[in-house]
């Protein structure tokens, strides 16, 4: 069985996929941030940490795990509509992750939704300095069917 934060990312991707945004979700562990790599936009889905672990008294061991959703882009920050339309992606994308609740493919042994969504700041301001718009989405899974 595959980790349950690589399946987690994993399932996210396939969820924005399906909504047939552009451009296309892929996972990525460590994305380009450069401004002179930035050939074109990306949404990235990357693994995040454990963020705690409880065992119940009945050694039932449950985890809250992230995934987080990056919109990245280079831009001229004087580009006020750019920049605007990047913020707007990321909120959408939060609104998704927050109503759809995820699947495992056909197991169908990853039903969750999410705790918490977090998108603060809404832009990384010494990247978009730098020419490149970084929207991050955090969101929170409990572990599916108590296990991490």
């Amino acid at each position: 069985m595959t980790a349950i934060p690589l399946q987690l990312a994993d399932a996210v991707q396939r969820m924005l996929e399906a909504e047939e945004l552009d451009p296309t979700p892929v996972v990525d562990f460590a994305p380009t941030l450069e401004r002179e790599q930035l050939t074109e936009p990306k949404i990235v889905v990357a693994p995040g940490n454990v963020l705690s672990e409880v065992i119940s008294r009945s050694g039932v061991r449950s985890a809250d795990h992230i995934v987080q959703v990056a919109v990245i882009k280079a831009v001229k920050p004087s580009d006020r509509d750019d920049v605007r339309a990047c913020i707007e992606q990321c909120s959408s994308i939060a609104k998704l992750c927050a109503t759809k609740p995820l699947e495992d493919g056909d197991e169908n042994t990853l039903r969750t939704v999410p705790k918490t969504i977090n998108h603060e700041p809404l832009y990384d301001r010494e990247k978009l300095t730098a020419g490149v718009f970084l929207g991050v989405i955090t969101i929170t899974y409990g572990a599916p069917g108590g296990v991490s």
